[in-house]
């Protein structure tokens, strides 16, 4: 586990991580609002010192001496790229680190009691840019929009916090959906990675699509 000072540091490390010949199995980011939520939810820090990180949970898996090797690569490529790391050498420490990862999509519910969750996707280069599309978001509707997901890959989880009570908020959470839809179509990316399409992604299907497709 790896903490950052900001979101983009945080995704522009998963670039570079590739490049520097490390291939984890798992390679999972969250954003200073997701680990903020999950560390009130908890009552205590992720990192010590250094509470609201960017974070990068990553796995490597193989043979013993492979697994060696890409940790070295790994520590030593983060070395002068992240505030802080912890590691797991069991499973029940891996568990400890995993425990943020796990916390932080029910702790959101601190925000809002109701979220628009979306599985997009856009390349590995430009989810930097996708964050500081959230972050903009955020102070134009008057959400939080919480970020987490699989940086390995571009799927990430932007949510979309608002009371279900307020019709404001709502209409606000709605059009803020189709903004970042739009958005992520424009980074060349897609509106879904894992989770379909369904009745409530048709609508945008139009942005990413041709009529005929």
């Amino acid at each position: 586990m790896f903490a950052f000072k900001s979101e983009a540091s945080a995704l522009r490390a998963v670039v570079g991580l590739f490049k520097a010949g490390v291939s984890p199995s798992i390679l999972e980011f969250l954003d200073r609002q997701s680990v903020a939520c999950a560390e009130k939810y908890t009552g205590k820090p992720v990192f010590e010192g250094h509470s609201r990180s960017s974070i990068l949970l990553i796995e490597l898996d193989g043979q013993k001496a492979e697994v060696n090797g890409q940790r070295q690569r790994l520590l030593e490529y983060m070395k002068e790229r992240a505030l802080a790391n912890r590691a797991a050498t069991t499973e029940a420490q891996a568990e400890k680190l995993w425990q943020v990862r796990r916390t932080c999509s029910q702790s959101m519910f601190s925000l809002a009691d109701t979220k628009l969750n979306e599985d997009v996707v856009v390349p590995i280069e430009k989810q930097a840019e996708l964050i500081r599309y959230t972050i903009a978001l955020k102070k134009e509707i008057g959400l939080a929009t919480p970020t987490f997901g699989h940086a390995g890959d571009g799927n990430l989880h932007v949510h979309i916090m608002y009371d279900r009570g307020n019709k404001s908020d709502a209409r606000k959470a709605k059009a803020g959906i189709k903004k970042l839809m739009q958005k992520v179509v424009d980074l060349g990316g897609v509106v879904t990675g894992e989770h379909g399409i369904g009745l409530a992604k048709a609508p945008f299907m139009s942005m990413q699509h041709s009529k005929a497709e």
